[in-house]
């Protein structure tokens, strides 16, 4: 069984205030489950930028099996291993036998000063290098990129920045408060009270937060408060 790693990637930097946290899933990067059900992470020619960032440094190696229970509520299990990457061969063996959806790299860092994203709440380990290697590994991630994107836009609304300006993301007007834009840009509806902003699951669905006269609401469960917060992997939906 192989998965490819999932090519979301944020638009190219342009000094924005509010970056797009997208989770790290370079080309170039492949799962494989062994014949001895090993996981097994290969950096491609594509991937030699990505590899010289993790080869011969401290790391822990996770997998991630999902369970949705119903909606967007899901649990999970996963394994985890501290080891050091190897300094050559591109290939990393996680060393447990896993039939995951989704498997990260991580190195020590400091969330709160670098914005790095953390595999779990209050974890030190920064996820470096993510790939899926199911469909429903390759939906958490698309799942994962629109929550990053809600929280990062209304993080730049509660500080009233221009969004064309300082979100760097691709930013479109909505013509009304429940239209959904292209996939993978950040849509605006405002008028009067009301405030949306809205973006796209890569089946369609639709996520939002909109504010009437300063309610809040939101149908993305995961959603955190602000940025810091946000972490790679939700436990029933909670960060």
């Amino acid at each position: 069984m192989v998965g490819i790693a999932l090519a979301i990637g944020a638009p190219a930097a342009h000094g924005a205030t509010f970056d797009v946290p997208y989770p790290p899933v370079p080309a170039g990067v492949s799962l494989k489950v062994t014949s001895t059900d090993e996981v097994r992470m290969r950096f491609g020619p594509k991937a030699v930028k990505t590899w010289r960032a993790v080869a011969g440094k401290r790391a822990q190696m996770a997998c991630v099996t999902l369970a949705p229970v119903h909606d967007d509520v899901t649990t999970l299990s996963y394994s985890a291993i501290d080891g050091r990457v190897p300094k050559t061969g591109r290939v990393v063996n996680f060393g447990f036998e896993a039939r995951a959806d989704l498997c990260t790299i991580a190195t020590r860092g400091h969330p709160s000063f670098d914005g790095c994203l953390r595999l779990l709440a209050n974890d030190t380990w920064c996820v470096r290098v993510v790939a899926p290697l199911t469909d429903a590994g390759r939906a958490y991630l698309d799942a994962f990129a629109r929550t990053a994107e809600l929280s990062a836009a209304y993080t730049a609304l509660e500080a009233m920045a221009d969004f064309k300006r300082d979100l760097d993301a691709t930013v479109v007007a909505l013509p009304n408060a429940d239209a959904a834009p292209p996939s993978g840009q950040i849509g605006i509806f405002a008028q009067g009270p009301t405030t949306v902003i809205a973006t796209a699951l890569a089946d369609g669905r639709r996520r939002f937060v909109r504010l009437d006269a300063n309610v809040y609401s939101t149908n993305d469960i995961r959603l955190p408060g602000n940025l810091e917060k946000l972490t790679f992997v939700s436990i029933r939906g909670r960060f």
